[in-house]
């Protein structure tokens, strides 16, 4: 999806190239919930799969960002 489609906190739209995944995830069971955009980034120099994560529980909250390696 394009970026500007992206809902939620402004931590999910930075750093990206292109487009991105956006993945939304809530309890049934519990109050917490996840929100994640998923994309390619550049970091220190290299590109990267990169996926930046807000999960909160109540008054909690906690931004991710996941860096992995991509092999083509």
């Amino acid at each position: 999806m394009k970026l500007a489609e992206v809902d939620g906190d402004a931590y999910l739209k930075e750093g990206w190239e292109g487009e991105v995944v956006e993945v939304e995830i809530e309890s049934i069971s519990d109050t917490w919930t996840v929100h994640q955009t998923w994309s390619f980034s550049d970091v220190e120099g290299h590109r990267r799969h990169v996926r930046r994560v807000v999960a909160r529980k109540g008054k909690n909250e906690h931004k991710i960002r996941l860096i992995y390696d991509w092999k083509a």
